[in-house]
């Protein structure tokens, strides 16, 4: 069994939707936990902040913890999550633990897929340009939310309710063509689309060798 911890109230719902859409190879808890997770603390206290959802999750039968959480202002996403999950096997051994680096948060996720901003259209209104930057480099958005805000009509994006709202017409295969962390994402949580690899988008897949 596979469970999520996530660090915004925000993101509960969202990643709640993202994950009853997971091509699932195992057992997955698709309500996700929130700890108190700070991005810019050193990664044992980041670790430490987890402990009481780590507890409930492995009340519950998980064996298997991912923890989602925003790169922030970390020069490497790799490194950070290879700290961070390094300190939570330290900590902890109830159970084993993948880390994913939101590159650069939820909201570049949320713009990884425009189809589910284009179908709201009474709340996004999505232009060219916002087109051209988001294709296949999700990830590389730098201010995601002024792009939301940029898109966003009457007012702008709610980080507290667009998120839900949006995740909930989120195509995750369009998703993960535009973001290798959202792809990283779908494979820690046991996407079978994902099993393998998480390197490539799925359509294009190199050789055997290319594989992650």
């Amino acid at each position: 069994m596979i469970g999520v911890i996530v660090e915004g109230l925000g993101e509960i719902n969202a990643i709640q939707h993202l994950l009853t859409k997971i091509d699932k190879t195992t057992g997955l808890m698709c309500r996700p936990l929130r700890a108190d997770l700070q991005p810019k603390a050193n990664s044992r206290v980041i670790a430490r902040s987890a402990k009481g959802a780590i507890n409930q999750l492995v009340s519950r039968g998980v064996k298997k913890v991912v923890v989602l959480i925003d790169r922030e202002d970390h020069p490497c996403a790799v490194s950070f999550a290879s700290d961070l999950s390094e300190a939570l096997h330290d900590l902890y051994s109830c159970c084993q633990f993948a880390v994913v680096v939101k590159n650069h948060s939820i909201e570049n996720w949320l713009l990884a897929d425009l189809n589910a901003l284009i179908s709201m259209t009474s709340r996004f209104s999505v232009t060219e340009d916002v087109r051209r930057a988001v294709s296949n480099r999700a990830d590389e958005l730098p201010n995601p939310v002024r792009m939301l805000d940029k898109c966003a009509v009457k007012f702008d994006y709610h980080k507290g309710q667009d998120p839900a709202k949006i995740a909930a017409k989120m195509d995750l295969i369009v998703a993960s063509k535009n973001s290798r962390s959202f792809r990283k994402f779908m494979r820690e949580v046991g996407d079978r689309r994902y099993q393998s690899q998480s390197k490539d988008p799925i359509e294009s897949r190199g050789s055997a060798n290319d594989l992650e």
